[in-house]
């Protein structure tokens, strides 16, 4: 896994949202709401950190990331309706897990290591293209469960290209075994993921 250029962001992502904490109903509670880094420009989109454009997500989402220089992702938590644990959580990573620039070959190294700590036996349900940065992308769905634990996870996940390097989109939603999944919550992602630009170059496309 590449390591990121600022640590707080990491340690964010890694200890609340790509499979490590949220896993059990006995998790502690994520980290508080942050003060918005992003402004709304005339066309009512979001301007992250002066460096993304994307549609607003709706206000029962709360912002987790920060918009500084050095961020190297976009976090958004939502406490859903239920049990403790059913909650989804939206992130865009400049870092995720694995090193190769081919989509196909990166998926394979994300899932090598998503929910790695989760003891679930994932499963891909759907694969197939996507529009994402401009290009061409490479969607997945994923599904895993543990009956022994009681739990379950469905995940969107997008790898795309920006420049040279692969990133990703990615939405996570836990519930309890007994618990349906909520299909409104991916839809808020595919349209992060679909109205989502860059206003500059990556610190990676300016070395």
């Amino acid at each position: 896994m590449n390591m990121p250029r600022h640590a707080g962001i990491w340690l964010l992502m890694a200890a609340a949202l790509s499979g490590c904490a949220p896993v059990t109903a006995r998790e502690a509670l994520p980290p508080a709401p942050v003060e918005s880094p992003y402004r709304i420009d005339e066309q009512g989109m979001a301007v992250y950190g002066g460096e993304f454009r994307f549609l607003p997500f709706p206000s029962d989402w709360e912002l987790l990331s920060h918009g500084n220089a050095g961020d190297t992702g976009i976090v958004y938590y939502r406490k859903d309706p239920g049990s403790s644990l059913a909650r989804t959580i939206v992130v865009y990573s400049e870092e995720p897990y694995g090193s190769s620039r081919d989509l196909e070959k990166r998926s394979a190294e994300f899932m090598d290591r998503y929910l790695w700590d989760a003891i679930m036996t994932k499963k891909v349900l759907e694969r197939g293209q996507v529009r994402a940065l401009g290009g061409t992308g490479l969607r997945l769905v994923v599904e895993a469960g543990d009956a022994v634990e009681g739990k379950k996870v469905r995940a969107a996940i997008v790898f795309a290209h920006r420049g040279e390097r692969v990133v990703a989109f990615y939405a996570t939603q836990w519930r309890t075994m007994d618990e349906p999944f909520d299909p409104g919550a991916f839809l808020v992602f595919d349209r992060f993921v679909e109205s989502f630009g860059t206003l500059k170059k990556s610190f990676y496309e300016e070395l």
